[in-house]
């Protein structure tokens, strides 16, 4: 069973994630934890322990995640409630390193300003110290009736690291029916600088770029041979000198509802390492993101593996 932690700071808009959590928690045995953070105001202070206000401020919070809970008890998915008062970043970040999640589910902002995120607002702050996989989404892109996702774009590199980012896409899209696409961005190869651009130098690029995206071709098709037979799946493979951009103008190409990337942990502690494209994508992409740890994902992958195994068998019977 996988743990998904969803803070919420009593705005329709951070509840949002919760639509998004129940989706996922379609594809694999999960716990819910509904996380209310009380402050004393409303710029994030610290909650006086002291306040003659805090009492009625723990029991409202009570009221709202006991009415969540109810809402949503017909989906049969174990639900637990937790309140605490402080600062809602480190709050939360307390509260990742006690629990260990294996996924962080949160809107870009609740009760704050839209524009907050991109300014290190608190959930900037939250998924920068984030210890495990993060669905990030963005509350301008409202749910309309029941989520269930349509297309999921995956986008891969020449690492086995987001292997384990595949694995768990396709499980998502098979319990959706969605289309899964595989993309693969080659970054376009320059000359050095300095050197002169002639006939033969510029052959040399070409061929290598031919040579890159041929690789990408044969990486993706042994992908792609792993699913699931009735997982309706495409590749891609795109050249460009603007890999964010390209990953989010193929996943509107697409009308992708769900991109997944892959994180690796940083060596030195839990946090997640991101690189500057999943950075990028973070700041900027207004489209739910799947951010995948890879060390968080490994259970959840060989699940995936059992499936399809399972799958082959029958067939092969």
């Amino acid at each position: 069973m996988i743990r998904i932690l969803i803070p919420l700071d009593g705005s329709s808009a951070a509840e949002e994630a919760l639509d998004h959590a129940f989706s996922i928690a379609r594809a694999f045995p999960a716990e819910l934890t509904l996380l209310r953070v009380i402050t004393e105001s409303d710029n994030g202070a610290s909650v006086r322990t002291d306040s003659v206000d805090l009492a009625l401020w723990r029991h409202q919070a009570k009221a709202y995640l006991d009415g969540l809970q109810a809402k949503h008890a017909s989906r049969k998915i174990p639900i637990r409630c937790e309140i605490a008062e402080g600062n809602p970043a480190e709050i939360v970040v307390q509260f990742m390193v006690r629990m260990k999640p294996d996924l962080l589910v949160m809107t870009r902002y609740g009760l704050g300003n839209a524009q907050d995120f991109a300014t290190g607002g608190t959930a900037q702050k939250i998924i920068s110290s984030a210890n495990c996989s993060v669905l990030l989404l963005d509350p301008a892109r409202p749910i309309v009736g029941d989520l269930s996702y349509h297309c999921i774009l995956v986008s891969v590199d020449e690492g086995k690291d987001c292997d384990c980012a595949v694995a768990i896409a396709a499980m998502i899209a098979e319990i959706h029916a969605a289309s899964l696409i595989l993309l693969q961005v080659i970054e376009e190869p320059r000359l050095p600088d300095g050197l002169p651009a002639t006939l033969r130098a510029r052959q040399l690029v070409n061929e290598l770029r031919q040579i890159l995206r041929d690789e990408a071709e044969r990486r993706l098709c042994e992908l792609a041979a792993k699913m699931p037979k009735h997982l309706h799946v495409e590749t891609r493979v795109l050249v460009s000198a603007e890999t964010s951009l390209a990953i989010e103008s193929a996943a509107e190409d697409y009308n992708s509802d769900l991109l997944v990337l892959h994180a690796q942990p940083d060596g030195r502690n839990a946090v997640c390492r991101r690189s500057p494209v999943n950075q990028s994508l973070i700041q900027y992409s207004h489209r739910p993101l799947f951010i995948v740890q890879s060390s968080a994902a490994e259970g959840l992958a060989s699940n995936f593996r059992s499936v399809y195994i399972d799958e082959q068998h029958r067939e092969a019977g």
